[in-house]
Order: C-alpha cells, then structure tokens, then sequence
C-alpha cells in the first residue's frame, strides 16, 4: 500500500535501509548526541519507535505469508537493539 511504502521510505531516511551494512546509520548531529564510540549518534526514543514500526512492517508482511520479505525486517530489529545497547545500554565515562 501507499501509506506502507510512505513509512518505509521515512524509516529508510533515518536508519537506511534495512539490508544496508551501514544500518542503522548515525543520526544526525543536531538531532542526536554522540556515543562513547564516536561514530553512532543515538536517540532512544526514536530508536524505540524505529523498532516498534520495523516490527509491525514484519508482522504484517508475515501476515501476508510474505516471510521472505519480513526477514529483512526482522533481522533489522535485532540489529538496532543490538546498536542501541551497546551505545546507550553502558554508562558513560565522562
């Protein structure tokens, strides 16, 4: 639909796409503050939103029997939890 390809395109705006290396790209400077590994730039709120709307595009693939092309999603998930944890899930040093 439309408004499915409408909100993949703003995700894929911000994060990439989901079958990209760079996922999930850093974002921008005036909007998010660095992490300890100088390069990821990272806002929870908008991550937490990202992975609520990456699932529910998965779901709804799925529920379309379309596995296939929820995986990518899936895995796209997995990787921005995985990003998230390890740039906000740690205290800083400074």
């Amino acid at each position: 639909s439309t408004r499915l390809h409408q909100a993949i395109a703003l995700l894929d705006s911000v994060y990439g796409t989901v079958s990209s290396n760079e996922f999930p790209k850093p974002m921008p400077a005036d909007e998010a503050g660095l992490c300890a590994d100088a390069v990821q730039r990272r806002y929870l709120w908008t991550d937490a939103f990202a992975v609520l709307a990456y699932v529910s595009i998965a779901e709804l693939y799925e529920s379309q029997q379309d596995y296939q092309t929820a995986q990518p999603y899936r895995r796209a998930i997995d990787k921005l939890i995985s990003t998230v944890h390890d740039n906000l899930g740690k205290p800083r040093s400074n």
